[in-house]
């Protein structure tokens, strides 16, 4: 009998990522949410897609960064942006300052999506927690424990300071992947006109 074949993925380097390095990770979480159901109902047309959503995702990052919780691979293959505890909404002046360089990426449907990101926002939990904005992943790299690696370690943070975390999932197949990191689904949400959301909810584990 021959041996079964045991594989071992790669170590990850995983660390916040600077200001110089949001244009590589803008570019990557745009080619990892091309399909996604959510930026695809925000630029519904799919040849602009690919520039207007990494625009989107460069204005993103300017709000993200700051806070010191982006993380990426060294290859910046795959990368999470969270919001902590005590900063988890996008603010009204946020949104003002963007305005202009999210016009051009939304265009005609820059209201909408506007409706949608207040809906979202409105449904949050009021329980103080981490909230995982984006996951993205590149998606000629996908199933290499990329993801795993980039959520590791604000996850061990949560369970190490006893400290929830969210996310609203954008397709059903994510949702069995977040709940094998501990999160369960706690709601249900449309946005207008638009894609289902899964709310998802993680409670700390026990170390």
């Amino acid at each position: 009998m021959t041996a079964p074949t045991t594989t071992t993925r790669p170590a990850h380097h995983v660390g916040v990522i600077s200001p110089d390095d949001a244009p590589p990770v803008a570019d990557l979480l745009a080619r990892a949410f091309h399909d996604d159901p959510v930026v695809a109902w925000g630029i519904p047309d799919p040849a602009r897609r690919p520039v207007a959503s990494a625009r989107s995702f460069a204005a993103i990052l300017e709000l993200y960064v700051p806070k010191g919780n982006v993380y990426a691979d060294a290859r910046r293959l795959s990368a999470t942006l969270w919001a902590p505890p005590q900063d988890g909404q996008v603010r009204p002046a946020d949104l003002v300052r963007l305005l202009p360089r999210l016009a051009r990426v939304y265009r005609g449907r820059l209201p909408l999506v506007l409706a949608g990101l207040l809906h979202v926002q409105r449904h949050r939990p009021e329980q103080p927690h981490w909230y995982l904005a984006y996951l993205g992943t590149d998606p000629d790299h996908q199933g290499q424990g990329l993801a795993s690696a980039v959520l590791t370690p604000v996850l061990e943070r949560c369970d190490r300071d006893r400290q929830p975390a969210y996310l609203e999932a954008s397709k059903p197949e994510l949702v069995p992947y977040y709940q094998r990191h501990g999160f369960e689904v706690v709601r249900e949400l449309r946005l207008p006109a638009g894609p289902r959301l899964w709310c998802m909810w993680r409670t700390p584990r026990e170390p």
